[in-house]
């Protein structure tokens, strides 16, 4: 998903490309509800069961890393931010996507 370089220069630092990451922010923005809306209806479908649990935790996380991006230093195209943190974000970004898309993609394989 988001891939941060190491900087021997900046210890406790990754680059990260602004624009990339950006993109990818916009795009969950954008297909999160479809992408839920999808993994419902196929797991009603397949199963006959539905998860009512919706996480608006993730817009919150995808928030905290577009914060995360614009707060630090711009080189070209990346940004350094603190590796600890970014990291940090990663794993909640990936904990809070909704149960919904992880069981479809599970019954699917």
């Amino acid at each position: 998903m988001f891939k941060g370089y190491k900087l021997w220069i900046f210890k406790g630092y990754v680059a990260i490309n602004k624009r990339g990451a950006e993109k990818i922010i916009d795009e969950i923005y954008a297909t999160l509800p479809d992408d839920i809306n999808k993994a419902r209806e196929f797991l009603k479908n397949k199963n006959g069961i539905s998860s009512a649990n919706q996480n608006p935790k993730i817009y919150e996380i995808l928030r905290f890393l577009e914060d995360l991006l614009d707060k630090n230093c711009l080189v070209a195209p990346y940004t350094l931010v603190d590796k600890k943190e970014f990291e940090k974000l990663k794993e909640q970004l990936k904990d809070s996507i909704p149960e919904e898309i992880y069981e479809a993609n599970k019954i699917n394989k």
